[in-house]
């Protein structure tokens, strides 16, 4: 029989999360889940960490954007573990009734706004932007009045090009515009051993006292052992000025005695939070 559970996504329904959730499952076809939609990514990890949902899908980096902040911030703050990873195709459209000329206001999420500035600036220049909490957000205010636009997820532009006749196709600065979405479990319920196919661990280092050297001590660690450290990032703790946490991605398994060791020197010196070893699926 399928497992149930539920799986809670930054929504409305259709968003590229929503749809994030739904290669998931089809990927895993013996789980059976109802989608629960939160209007910030925020309130996902709180769903998940009060237990109201086992699983969460989540954005955490664009090929375009960087990494969501967001996301990373809940990540440190709340219990939970990655247990997968996936790369999902994003293109953003434009829907508007009137020529570009014309339109006074751009509902647009912020995230996408960053993704679609060449088509903004070149076509808009002179609209209002008004930004929203999601895609399906924006696309839910157009209507407002006649001189407004929208910018939305593609799938969004295929339902509905032929009520806007001065809608554009496909309008991100970059054609292979990428999201990477992670998967997460509550920490409780995660799996505390990797699987056979796991291939990369993620962690955050802090440095409570300030110290000289963290960063070249942290990449010596790694680099000493022939690991290959495929992102490192800050974020401020929020308490004072000038103190970070840094969140790390490297390849390898924590069944790898090289990384296990690594984990285990860069440890001695500093906190490090364990947030999973997982499988990374590039397409």
């Amino acid at each position: 029989m399928a497992e149930t559970q539920k799986i809670s996504v930054l929504g409305p329904k259709d968003t590229f999360s929503d749809l994030a959730a739904q290669k998931y499952l089809n990927s895993h076809p013996q789980i059976r889940a109802e989608i629960s939609y939160q209007k910030t990514i925020r309130k996902v990890f709180e769903d998940l960490s009060c237990e109201n949902s086992q699983t969460a899908v989540v954005p955490i980096e664009n090929i375009f954007g960087g990494f969501i902040w967001m996301t990373l911030d809940g990540l440190y703050d709340f219990s939970v573990q990655i247990i997968e990873e996936f790369i999902l195709p994003v293109q953003l459209s434009f829907l508007s009734k009137v020529r570009h000329s014309q339109v006074k206001n751009i509902f647009v999420n912020p995230a996408a706004e960053r993704q679609c500035l060449n088509f903004i600036e070149k076509n808009c220049g002179d609209a209002k932007i008004t930004h929203t909490d999601s895609n399906i957000d924006s696309f839910d205010r157009i209507n407002e009045n006649e001189f407004c636009a929208a910018i939305v997820p593609g799938h969004i532009y295929d339902e509905n090009e032929k009520n806007y006749p001065f809608s554009v196709r496909d309008i991100s600065d970059y054609p292979n515009n990428r999201t990477r979405f992670v998967v997460l479990r509550n920490e409780k319920y995660a799996e505390k051993k990797c699987s056979e196919k796991s291939n990369k661990t993620s962690i955050i280092v802090s440095d409570n006292d300030d110290s000289p050297g963290i960063l070249k001590n942290i990449a010596v660690a790694f680099a000493s052992r022939e690991i290959n450290m495929t992102s490192i990032i800050s974020r401020p703790t929020k308490q004072t000025i000038g103190k970070y946490h840094f969140f790390i991605n490297i390849d390898g398994s924590v069944k790898n005695n090289g990384v296990s060791e690594a984990l285990a020197e860069i440890g001695k010196n500093y906190p490090v939070k364990f947030l999973g070893c997982y499988e990374s699926v590039n397409e």
